[in-house]
């Protein structure tokens, strides 16, 4: 028994338009991804940022609701200079997640407590921009997951895209 025409039109317009929208979606990947790189090469590039000592102006404990728990953050405010000019900054380190304790209020207190006010701190700095800094600059692996991934998604996403074309090609020439 064959299948009316019509509908198996209908059938190929369908995955024809499956495929253009998981085309689309695989280009819209591809901006993430060149996001992504980007900040993974300025991840690459924080640990051989210059040195300069910093002082601690504050060590505090903040928190943020969750549905059903609280979130604890440790919050290291610092000053330092860089060629004559004062900075100050709350930025612990990228891959650091400026201290995220997630439910462990007395890992933050402890973490805090490490940088008494007036302490000396080690300063990372963006030679480029010395206004960013970090007090943490972590290895440069930080967010290649995430690249990996996004790869990944974009080419399931055009290799959908392809077997979509393909198979309402193959739909609209048994109509014929």
């Amino acid at each position: 028994m064959t299948r009316p025409k019509g509908k198996a039109k209908r059938r190929a317009w369908g995955w024809s338009l499956l495929g253009w929208l998981l085309l689309f979606g695989a280009l819209g990947i591809v901006p993430a991804t060149l996001v992504s790189l980007q900040e993974q090469q300025r991840l690459a590039e924080i640990p051989h940022w210059p040195t300069t000592p910093g002082t601690v102006l504050s060590a505090t404990v903040e928190w943020q609701p969750s549905r059903s728990h609280r979130d604890y953050f440790a919050r290291i405010q610092y000053t330092y200079v860089v060629d004559r000019v004062s900075h100050s900054s709350r930025n612990v380190g990228y891959s650091f997640n400026g201290g995220d304790f997630g439910r462990d209020a007395d890992a933050a207190r402890a973490f805090a407590a490490g940088y008494p006010v007036g302490s000396t701190v080690t300063v990372h700095y963006d030679p480029k921009d010395p206004e960013s800094a970090v007090l943490f600059p972590g290895d440069g692996s930080a967010g290649k997951s995430v690249l990996v991934l996004l790869a990944v998604a974009g080419i399931a996403e055009l290799g959908g895209a392809i077997a979509c074309f393909a198979v309402a090609k193959r739909r609209r020439r048994a109509t014929a």
